[in-house]
């Protein structure tokens, strides 16, 4: 193919909190040669914070083509010295429909991730965060039930992360670990190749098939840090 013919590639934002800041390194380098992956500088925080935040980073990184996004972890936990120390489950569903909106008048294909769980045998610090794990689960119903009735496809990270918490979860048993991170980020790229093949003029449209990055063998080893803020407790 000379240059004329080249395909440009996919922009694809990453929203979300410190566990998108973890995996997009991973994401970035496995589609390097297929996608520009951009995302905010700062953490998302909660639904509220990025629905506040978000017309700023699409002006600063322009308009995408694909998002991958979750708000969760920060809405559903318990942190005794913010007020509220835990948003409702109301307001996190209007925040998200917020957010919905506004994703959906840049045009992108949209991409929503669940919550990944937080064991409850986490060792607690005095007046830290508190999660737990059946409300976990019940604003990643919602969520869902919200993205279904929206036909937004879902990443459901929060099995892929239950299954092997021990090994998937850093010590600190909120982040994920380097294993949790090449885990995530294979899940994400999947997600993200099978938009990328229904997007108009794309490489991937033109062969008609999506090709999924292996599990194995694909990403580099060494240290994956966070990103912005991060939970403490």
């Amino acid at each position: 193919m000379n240059k004329s013919e080249q395909v440009p590639k996919s922009k694809v934002l990453l929203l979300g909190d410190s566990q998108r800041g973890r995996y997009q390194d991973c994401v970035k380098q496995m589609l390097a040669d297929r996608a520009e992956v951009v995302a905010p500088g700062e953490n998302g925080r909660f639904s509220l914070y990025t629905s506040m935040r978000l017309p700023i980073w699409l002006k600063e990184l322009g308009t995408p083509d694909i998002v991958h996004w979750n708000n969760g972890l920060w809405d559903l936990g318990i942190n005794p010295t913010r007020g509220p120390a835990q948003f409702s489950l109301e307001d996190y569903l209007t925040n998200l429909k917020t957010i919905l909106a506004m994703l959906r008048k840049t045009s992108a294909r949209l991409i929503w991730a669940t919550s990944t769980p937080v064991p409850e045998k986490r060792p607690q610090k005095p007046g830290g965060w508190l999660w737990k794990m059946a409300e976990i689960r019940r604003y990643n119903a919602a969520a869902e039930e919200l993205m279904r009735s929206e036909n937004v496809p879902i990443n459901d990270l929060f099995p892929l992360i239950l299954a092997d918490m021990d090994h998937l979860l850093d010590e600190g048993m909120c982040h994920l670990s380097d294993a949790g991170v090449r885990v995530a980020a294979q899940a994400v790229v999947i997600c993200i190749e099978r938009e990328m093949a229904l997007l108009p003029g794309t490489r991937a449209n033109k062969t008609g098939e999506v090709v999924e990055t292996p599990i194995e063998g694909t990403l580099t080893g060494g240290p994956m840090p966070g990103q912005g803020e991060v939970f403490s407790g």
